[in-house]
């Protein structure tokens, strides 16, 4: 969990197409999902910075931020004027000084801030070379992170398809006689060196894991259709 966290690890406000059970009808149900992300970066800190963490608990912070716009069904999809949106959680985890991933995770608080300022965030779309934010999140135990980060790139640009690291699971394309599915993401983005600070005390992210941070950007096509004419 810990290595393979990158912004698809979240993906608040995306959207997300769920698989449901065919039923007869007397025609097919036709379902298209359009997601653009334009650039949002992704960080995390607070336990050992090593691959396989000393046995005990300690406690991991993450922040994700994005200017997304998802559409279902038809018409444009509203690339230059799309909500922002940023997201921090802080999880207690558990090591058990064998494996990479905790064995145990415990959510302490969380918050979700939507519709940010145009200031408040901004990403080099172009390159994916830097991004930076400057946000306060009232989360849901009643406090406040008040964070400023700055993303510098450390990376060369990468483009993942239905492989990449923000991998939905659903495969490219399926089809029997109740249903039929194609998926299309398209994922780019750079590993990058994340510092700032959090309540006035300086963070730094993550070195030893390749996907987090990162600067990324992307695009994706998620359609299915339920068949009418279907007999489970």
């Amino acid at each position: 969990m810990r290595r393979a966290r990158l912004w698809g690890a979240v993906l608040l406000g995306l959207g997300c197409l769920l698989l449901a059970p065919a039923s007869r009808a007397d025609s097919d149900h036709v379902f298209v999902q359009r997601i653009h992300v334009l650039g949002g970066a992704s960080a995390a800190w607070g336990c050992p910075d090593v691959p396989i963490p000393p046995a005990g608990e300690c406690v991991d912070t993450y922040v994700f931020f994005a200017n997304h716009a998802s559409v279902i069904g038809g018409g444009p999809v509203p690339r230059h004027s799309s909500p922002r949106f940023v997201y921090m959680s802080t999880t207690r985890v558990t090591f058990d000084g064998v494996h990479a991933d905790p064995v145990e995770a415990v959510t302490l608080r969380e918050g979700l801030v939507e519709g940010l300022p145009e200031d408040a965030a901004d990403v080099d779309i172009a390159r994916l070379g830097s991004a930076s934010l400057d946000v306060s999140i009232p989360m849901d135990d009643g406090t406040v992170y008040d964070f400023q980060g700055t993303w510098l790139a450390t990376g060369e640009r990468q483009h993942f398809g239905n492989d990449g690291p923000n991998d939905s699971g659903l495969p490219v394309h399926y089809n029997d006689s109740c249903f039929t599915t194609n998926n299309h993401p398209h994922q780019d983005f750079r590993t990058a060196e994340m510092v700032g600070t959090l309540n006035g005390n300086s963070v730094h992210s993550y070195n030893f894991a390749i996907e987090t941070p990162a600067i990324f950007d992307g695009h994706y096509l998620y359609q299915s259709v339920m068949h009418g004419d279907c007999t489970p």
